[in-house]
């Protein structure tokens, strides 16, 4: 009786270690690969401008704005694509935009005529795997922290080694502008703003996991990451915005009122009413992190004036 128990409990336990591989492959093949990318940005299509789409002004101002196409080779030879607006063309202010997860460049419309509005010139990549950008997988903002410090070398290539570059970052976006905060960074970089960007990819696929299809995230997420190591070269628990920002030298706050607060620190982040709706915009842990905030009393200074988009 004993060894049919055994077996039986080898059995098991072997059903059990398939059944979760294929709900890791699953889960990769949901979350992270990205062997089809028609579903990316398909909502945006150049010239089609929906009456009631609250920013077809702005993505009407987007397809005939003054453009040029630009193209680095990532550090895995990836050919990668961005537009560079170049609306103001004595400027020496960049603006490095980045998008959200599954989206494209186009998404940016908004964020790029505001900030050309303020004198900036503007860069928007499509991160790696999405849009025209080459890639099978989507990095969460991991990979493409180091995306971003090749497109700010080639901003410093192109406008000029005395270029003041600003980075901002929706979703995904802001994970990766975090993500980048915690790198070597030339001293041109003067301003880091981030949106509804997540902690950590472990925490963010945790609650997918929760929401969606009502699992927990043990011990599926920790799979899925083995098979993302193996095929697209991270771990989950290596890509923590948290532990990024904790490295940069950027002072960073938070504000978590409906309208934006300017603050004396360089590096923003901003908690809005659309945003609880995403229940884990930004941690705990990130709210753990920051330091005291200090409000301008005096005027805003103009590298700061009119930096969001009214909420």
């Amino acid at each position: 009786m004993g060894g049919i128990a055994l077996m039986i409990l080898v059995i098991l336990v072997i059903l059990l270690m398939i059944g979760l591989g294929i709900g890791g492959e699953f889960f990769y093949r949901k979350a992270v690969a990205l062997n089809d990318k028609e579903f990316i940005g398909q909502a945006i299509i150049a010239g089609v401008y929906p009456l009631d789409d609250p920013w077809r002004t702005e993505r009407m101002w987007y397809e005939k704005a003054n453009h040029q196409i630009l193209t680095i080779q990532s550090t895995d030879n990836l050919i990668l694509s961005a537009i560079y607006l170049a609306e103001n063309p004595d400027s020496k202010k960049v603006a490095l935009l980045a998008h959200g997860y599954t989206g494209n460049l186009k998404e940016m419309a908004p964020y790029a005529k505001r900030y050309a509005e303020m004198g900036f010139n503007v860069l928007v990549p499509d991160a790696r795997g999405h849009g025209e950008s080459e890639g099978n997988y989507i990095g969460f903002g991991w990979h493409e922290r180091k995306d971003y410090l090749q497109w700010i070398q080639l901003m410093l290539e192109k406008v000029g080694k005395d270029t003041e570059i600003a980075l901002f970052g929706i979703s995904m976006g802001g994970a990766t502008v975090m993500n980048v905060s915690g790198e070597p960074l030339p001293a041109n970089v003067k301003v880091i703003v981030e949106d509804c960007g997540y902690s950590s990819v472990t925490g963010e696929l945790a609650h997918q996991l929760k929401e969606m299809y009502h699992l927990p995230a043990f011990p599926l997420v920790l799979i899925t990451s083995l098979i993302t190591k193996i095929r697209s070269n991270y771990w989950f628990s290596e890509a923590s915005s948290v532990n990024q920002v904790k490295k940069n030298k950027f002072q960073c706050s938070l504000s978590m009122v409906r309208r934006i607060h300017l603050f004396q620190q360089k590096c923003f982040m901003r908690y809005t009413k659309r945003m609880r709706r995403l229940k884990r915009c930004i941690s705990h842990h990130m709210q753990r992190m920051q330091k005291p905030i200090k409000k301008i009393k005096k005027p805003i200074k103009k590298w700061f004036k009119n930096l969001f988009l009214p909420i």
